[in-house]
C-alpha cells in the first residue's frame, strides 16, 4: 500500500508539475502577448505623434504660404494705388501746364508787364495750392503762405524781397476777384 500511495503522489505530484508546466507557459504566451500588444501600442502612438508632428509642419507652412500671399496682395494694391496716384498727378500736371498756358495767352492779350505777369503767376501758384489740399483740410480763403518765397523767386528768377512784393500782390489779386 506504501507503494500504491507514493506511486498516487509521484503520480499526482507530476500532473501538478505538469499544470505548473502549462500555467508558466501560459503566463509567458500572455506575457509575451502584453508585450507584443505594448510595442504595437507604442509604435501606434510613436506613429500618431510623428502624424501630428507633420501636420503641425504643414499647417506652419500654410500659414507662413498665407502670409506670403497677403504681403504680396497688399503689394500689388500698393502698387495699383501708386500706379493710380502716379497718373492723377501727370493729369493735374498736365491740366496745370494748360492752364498756365492759357493763362499766359491771357496775359500776352491783355499787355500785362513782366511784372503783372509775375504778380498773376504767383497768384496761380497760391491757387493751386489751395485746390491741392484735401477739401476738409482746405481753408475757406487760399493762404498766401502756402507757396514759399523760394518757390516764387525760382520761378519767377527774382530776389527774396522782390519775391515777397509779388506774393503780397498776388494775394491782394485773389481777394480782388482774381481767380486765374
Amino acid at each position: 500500500m506504501e507503494a500504491e500511495r507514493l506511486a498516487a503522489e509521484a503520480e499526482r505530484e507530476s500532473a501538478e508539475a505538469e499544470h505548473a508546466a502549462a500555467r508558466q507557459e501560459r503566463a509567458e504566451k500572455t506575457a509575451a502577448e502584453a508585450e507584443a500588444e505594448a510595442r504595437a501600442e507604442a509604435a501606434r502612438l510613436w506613429s500618431e505623434e510623428d502624424r501630428l508632428i507633420r501636420l503641425q509642419v504643414e499647417a506652419g507652412a500654410a500659414r507662413e504660404e498665407a502670409a506670403r500671399q497677403t504681403a504680396e496682395a497688399e503689394r500689388r494694391e500698393a502698387l495699383a494705388r501708386q500706379a493710380e496716384a502716379d497718373e492723377r498727378t501727370a493729369l493735374a500736371r498736365e491740366a496745370v501746364a494748360r492752364a498756365e498756358l492759357a493763362a499766359q495767352e491771357a496775359d500776352d492779350a491783355a499787355r500785362r508787364s513782366p511784372r503783372e505777369r509775375g504778380e498773376c503767376q504767383v497768384a496761380r501758384m497760391i491757387l493751386a495750392a489751395h485746390h491741392a489740399l484735401p477739401e476738409h483740410e482746405r481753408p475757406i480763403e487760399p493762404d498766401m503762405y502756402a507757396v514759399t518765397l523760394e518757390d516764387i523767386g525760382s520761378v519767377l528768377n527774382v530776389a527774396r524781397t522782390a519775391a515777397s512784393e509779388r506774393r503780397q500782390a498776388a494775394a491782394d489779386l485773389i481777394k480782388n476777384g482774381y481767380v486765374g
